[in-house]
């Protein structure tokens, strides 16, 4: 045997081994987004007054990821194993979860800059038709996805790469709109420190990571390797599956910051109550 050809052996088994350490890290981190979702849910039942728009869009923006996650794994490892009405279906649910999360992302950082920098807005949003229209009004989109892989491969690929750009131009948006609330947000919070304004800033900042991270995903998987065929990479798609599959935990801290003011305001109000009935049982 060549020492060329041992040289091949040696770098394809580190990166199987790579894959597979990557692929372990990945079904960790589907599991910990269906705890992370478990954990909004459960906020929602214990704090009521925490169910408002930006929270439940969060949560919305939760169940997109996880579906998305889970969808992007199947396809990945399973789906040439399915029938075909199964396959499209996962293919349906994972870019139809995609474009929810992408028009859930926008709405919830246009939201918070008419908190933060524009402080009365003239519109508000109603959250169930925000909802519904979300995630009702792409699924046409959705449809198609499965519907061009059958007819061309050629069609699917200029669909696709016409969508990552939107994207990617939409989450560039988002992250210069998060700039903005962060610069407004940290002038405020010097010259007036309160706890709104500290957790808008902190919230700024994970959701400016969080999209920072998409954005350099969407470059160097789907953009640059569109033009530059030669440099796509499938361990590199996987690193960022397997980043991607923990932002979840990202959107959870985002929640949990929001309504920790109203958290503590329920646990303060239940002690309250609590005390009240063991003074009127000794009364």
């Amino acid at each position: 045997m060549s020492n060329n050809t041992t040289v091949l052996i040696n770098d394809i088994s580190k990166t199987v081994k790579i894959e597979d350490v990557a692929t372990t890290f990945w079904l960790i981190g589907i599991g910990v987004s269906f705890v992370g979702l478990l954990a909004q849910l459960m906020l929602f039942v214990l704090v009521p007054n925490s169910r408002k728009f930006d929270e439940v869009i969060l949560c919305q923006m939760t169940i997109a990821r996880t579906l998305y996650t889970v969808c992007e794994y199947d396809i990945m490892f399973y789906v040439k194993y399915y029938d075909y009405i199964v396959k499209n279906s996962v293919f349906v649910l994972y870019f139809h979860s995609d474009v929810v999360l992408l028009c859930l992302m926008f709405i919830f950082s246009k939201n918070l800059y008419n908190k933060v920098v524009v402080v009365f807005p003239l519109q508000s949003y109603n959250l169930m038709v925000t909802t519904v229209a979300v995630w009702t009004v792409p699924l046409l989109l959705s449809l198609l996805f499965p519907f061009l892989i059958k007819i061309n491969d050629e069609y699917f690929e200029i669909f696709y790469n016409v969508y990552a750009h939107i994207k990617f131009f939409i989450c560039i948006l988002n992250a210069l709109v998060f700039v903005e609330i962060i610069r407004v947000a940290f002038s405020r919070n010097a010259s007036n420190s309160t706890r709104n304004v500290r957790d808008f800033l902190k919230t700024s900042l994970i959701a400016f990571v969080l999209v920072s991270v998409t954005s350099l995903q969407l470059l160097i998987t789907d953009i640059i390797s569109y033009y530059y065929k030669q440099i796509r990479s499938q361990l590199l798609v996987l690193i960022f599956c397997v980043v991607n599959s923990y932002q979840v935990v990202a959107l959870t801290g985002i929640l949990f910051v929001l309504v920790r003011s109203k958290m503590n305001d329920s646990i303060v109000r239940l002690i309250s109550i609590k005390l009240d009935d063991l003074m009127a049982s000794f009364a």
